[in-house]
């Protein structure tokens, strides 16, 4: 990390954050939504204000809601964490924004490093103009397995 900082100043330390966050918020946003889209339905159907919904019902809906984004999302989580972990498999809806995440990282910093891509967009119009839109998906299958 030194000698990144040293070669590259910060934006050398958070090459690929941007991908990361888009990333990120599309996880975070389907959790949210899947969550917010249950309690208002309890609420409807009951006729109940929100601070009425019991908490068991309240946890019941998160972890629903983590399932609803484990249908989707690629954040690849440590294994220590509770066997309930809302993240396993975003895979399928985000993995090509992953893909370009993992190019951005592990891109070298300048065309004398090994540099390919300019920016996200340049990835992703590089990599579709290279290697076509197999390229986005390569690895999904295994990656929903785990």
């Amino acid at each position: 990390m030194k000698k990144i900082y040293s070669s590259y100043g910060i934006k050398g330390i958070y090459k690929g954050q941007n991908v990361t966050l888009l990333r990120e918020a599309s996880g975070y946003g389907v959790y949210f939504w899947a969550y917010e889209k249950l309690v208002q339905r309890e609420m409807t159907k009951k006729g109940i204000r929100r601070d009425e919904i019991s908490p068991v019902n309240s946890v019941l809906y998160g972890a629903t809601a983590g399932y609803v984004v484990s249908l989707t999302d690629p954040a690849p989580y440590s294994c220590t964490k509770a066997s309930i972990d809302p993240w396993p498999k975003l895979w399928a809806v985000i993995y090509p924004i992953d893909m370009i995440k993992s190019r951005m990282q592990t891109d070298g910093f300048s065309p004398s490093d090994g540099q390919k891509y300019k920016s996200a967009l340049n990835c992703v119009r590089t990599v579709w103009r290279t290697e076509g839109i197999g390229a986005f998906t390569r690895g999904l299958g295994p990656t929903l397995i785990r």
